[in-house]
Order: C-alpha cells, then sequence, then structure tokens
C-alpha cells in the first residue's frame, strides 16, 4: 500500500502558523511508516505505531523554494519517560554533501521554531538515503562536524546509508541494506 495522503495541494498557507502548518503536513494513514522516491527508501520499524508520526516537509510544509530543506521528518514519541527521536530525512541521488545542508537547515527551522521545546530526553539523526555513497572527503566531513557540532545539544548524528535505511526505535539503530 502506498501513502497518498501528499498527493493533493497542501491544505495551508506558507503564511501560516508553524505549528499549523506541520499538522496540515502530518500523515495519517496505514502506510506513514515508510517513504520511498526513484531508488532510495526509508522505513520505521517499531512495535508501537501509535507512538509514530510522518510529516512531508519538502513540497507540503514548505513550499519556499528559495531554501533547502529535507525530504519528511518521523517524529518517534513513546509514552513515559523514554526519549523522543526526531529523524529528518533526505531521499538523495549523489549529492550527499547538499542533502547534509538540507537536514541542517531544516533542523535550524524546527529549532528556531520552537518544535524542539519541551522535548528534554529529545535524541535527532539525519537520515540520508542515496543511490551512491560520497567520497569520504574533508568537504563531507567538515560539513557534517559543523552540523552535529552545531546541534550538539540534542545528540544530532547523521546516518548515511546506500538505497534503503530502516531505523528501529527501540535499540536506536539505523540499518542499511542487508544488516541485521
Amino acid at each position: 500500500m502506498s501513502c497518498k495522503c501528499f498527493d493533493h495541494k497542501p491544505s495551508c498557507r506558507p503564511t501560516d502558523d508553524f505549528f499549523i502548518r506541520l499538522e496540515a503536513s502530518k500523515c495519517s494513514c496505514a502506510s506513514r511508516f515508510k517513504v520511498q522516491e526513484r531508488k532510495s527508501s526509508f522505513v520505521m520499524v517499531s512495535r508501537d505505531v501509535t507512538a509514530i508520526n510522518k510529516f512531508k516537509i519538502d513540497g507540503h510544509f514548505d513550499t519556499d523554494t528559495t531554501h533547502d530543506k529535507c525530504d519528511y521528518l518521523f517524529h518517534h514519541h513513546p509514552s513515559g519517560t523514554k526519549k523522543d527521536t526526531c529523524i529528518f530525512v533526505e531521499l538523495k541521488g549523489v549529492d550527499i554533501e547538499h542533502a547534509v545542508k538540507q537536514i541542517g537547515d531544516t533542523i535550524n527551522r524546527f529549532s528556531r521554531d520552537g518544535y524542539f521545546h519541551n522535548k528534554p530526553n529529545l535524541n535527532i539523526i539525519g537520515a540520508i538515503i542515496s543511490t551512491g555513497y560520497p567520497a569520504n572527503d574533508a568537504t563531507y566531513r567538515r560539513r557534517v562536524m559543523e552540523i552535529t557540532k552545531r546541534f550538539s545539544q540534542y545528540r544530532l548524528r547523521i546516518e548515511n546509508k546506500k538505497y534503503e535505511m530502516r531505523y528501529i526505535p527501540e535499540t536506536d539503530r539505523c540499518l542499511g541494506k542487508g544488516e541485521k
């Protein structure tokens, strides 16, 4: 089954309040645990399906073409004192350095607009799923170091997998194709 929640135009305007736009960008169907573009896919694997929200960021929550943003946000919010996890997902071809920038800009926007407020045990993951690994060059490493340092209060980490990524919140693990 494929998600149809974002096949229509957003029901909100770019000038609406941040949280109104976010709520209008929330997936409510049974397919909310997976996203896919071309050859790249991301899947949430959790026993507690009621604790997962999916939001379409690029083209739905944020339709402005003048700045960078990632594709999706998955928010795992278990009940009790367990930590919340926000996974900013970018499904990419080969420009991984640009994907890091898109994730950083989106996290900055959510931080500035108060989304992380009152979430003391927040864990943030930048998930990049690409069709090709980047060369582990200095530019890429520098970009990752800059973004993780800037958002260190959220214990941000960047995960990069080729073709697919599965996130298991109970173990806080990101697995790539063929990994167990």
